[in-house]
């Protein structure tokens, strides 16, 4: 997934987090140990703007959840 601007790259994280919002709610039946890994790929999200290179944005791609169920 290659990104044309910081923003576009931020609208595609955004969806992201908001695509696995429902993985981290108190109520969701999901073991601990899922739910860790999914919260740590969701700071993956968070902390990407900051760490990716500008001039490689055609070419980089949001991080992955190692959880299927992302």
């Amino acid at each position: 997934m290659a990104f044309t601007n910081m923003d576009d790259l931020r609208t595609q994280r955004d969806a992201a987090l908001a695509a696995s919002d429902w993985a981290v709610m108190p109520d969701t039946p999901m073991p601990e140990e899922r739910k860790i890994v999914i919260t740590m790929y969701r700071q993956q999200l968070r902390d990407f703007p900051a760490t990716v290179d500008l001039d490689a944005l055609s070419t980089s791609s949001l991080p992955q959840c190692a959880d299927p169920a992302i």
